[in-house]
């Protein structure tokens, strides 16, 4: 197969930052990212990244989903369908039997329910605290 997934290290954030750079969205912080997130190639050129964030409880939480924007169509449909169910099944192997994500951009929603999620909200609101 063309496709390859591993696991993210702090050396890949530059290239992952970027991806959000491109789409005018910002990049959370190197330590907000778990280190249960993955990169996918596709020929060796880095093409998806997804978080798999797992809880101490049966639900795992999906988060940070990118992809490389200089790649459209096809590759990029497929690889995100595989990278997705290659976190699913991790999560299952650790005992996850619900799998939770937030979306606030509808092109990342439609994606989302193309891999099989279904939509349960449309006016979430979302807060933050640091937390001292």
């Amino acid at each position: 197969m063309n496709y390859t997934i591993r696991q993210f290290t702090s050396a890949d954030y530059s290239l992952i930052k970027s991806w959000w750079n491109m789409y005018d969205q910002v990049a959370p912080e190197l330590e907000f990212i778990p280190t249960t997130t993955y990169i996918m190639y596709f020929h060796n050129e880095p093409i998806l990244s997804m978080s798999l964030i797992l809880t101490n409880t049966p639900i795992g939480w999906f988060e940070n989903y990118i992809g490389n924007p200089s790649l459209k169509g096809d590759i990029r449909k497929k690889g995100g369908n595989i990278l997705y169910k290659y976190l699913t099944q991790i999560a299952k192997a650790q005992g996850k039997t619900r799998i939770f994500c937030m979306s606030i951009h509808d092109k990342t929603t439609k994606r989302y329910t193309e891999f099989g999620m279904q939509q349960t909200a449309t006016n979430v609101t979302t807060l933050t605290q640091e937390v001292d």
